[in-house]
């Protein structure tokens, strides 16, 4: 008995101290692990919060009322215009523009009263340019930037839920825009824990079967998109992304699977 006593005591200071230590660790893990976490946060907050300025989220939107063309009828005289072969300019041309179609482009064009005339002596005239791969951000800015460079139709590749549907429909009823094309998506597959914790913060959206496919194809069909963008995702949701959208008469445009190949 007083051998068993004597061993108790012997081992006490050991467990004690081996207590303490283990103690400390576990604090120590915490607050490294609560450090980690919070840093975490403020630096995905702040590259989210870097991304939007640099898409425009924070940047004022400029009136483009205030550059609409006038309504009346007009007639561009001593102009440039770009030969339908693109093989040269024609010099010293007359356009009538009536109703937002062109008219008449001629050298001797009577001009009438009706019209407002713009001297285009120096400049030069070209069909609209066309950018097949752009994508839009949070601006609208960017929509006279495209116009200010003569671009007067692009087809956008991604879809920002909606966005740029709603974009595309202001421009057709009379705002200043290029005309929009808008795709979905794009549509990619990717499974796994880390997926669904990128779909949480706003990240897109992830077609993992065919089925899942196939329902946003008809989705977005209904929704007014003009095309369906692939973004290289399984050879079994492609096929059937493909397949789906030959149904709705949708285009499909964008990247084709490794598996698939051209």
């Amino acid at each position: 008995m007083g051998s068993d006593s004597a061993n108790s005591i012997k081992f006490s200071p050991f467990i004690i101290k081996y207590g303490m230590k283990y103690t400390s660790i576990k604090k120590w893990s915490i607050a490294l692990f609560l450090t980690l976490f919070t840093v975490s946060i403020i630096s995905w907050l702040g590259v989210k919060s870097q991304i939007k300025h640099h898409r425009g989220t924070y940047t004022e939107v400029v009136n483009s009322s205030i550059f609409n063309a006038p309504s009346s009828p007009l007639a561009i005289t001593n102009v440039s215009v770009l030969a339908t072969d693109c093989s040269k300019m024609l010099d010293s041309l007359t356009v009538l523009v009536k109703n937002g179609n062109i008219i008449t482009i001629a050298k001797d064009v009577k001009i009438t009263d009706e019209y407002k005339i713009i001297d285009g002596t120096g400049q030069y005239l070209i069909p609209g340019l066309v950018d097949t791969h752009a994508h839009l951000h949070h601006n609208k800015n960017d929509l006279l930037l495209f116009l200010a460079n003569g671009i007067t139709s692009i087809f956008n590749m991604n879809s920002e839920q909606g966005t740029y549907l709603e974009w595309r429909k202001e421009g057709l009823n009379g705002a200043l825009s290029p005309r929009i094309y808008v795709a979905a998506g794009g549509m990619s597959t990717k499974k796994g824990m880390m997926q669904k914790l990128k779909s949480l913060v706003g990240f897109s959206k992830k077609y993992n079967t065919p089925s899942q496919a196939r329902k946003a194809v008809k989705q977005f069909k209904e929704e007014g998109y003009d095309a369906i963008k692939s973004y290289a995702p399984s050879k079994e949701v492609y096929y059937a992304i493909m397949d789906e959208a030959k149904k709705q008469d949708m285009l499909v445009t964008g990247h084709l699977p490794f598996e698939v190949g051209l």
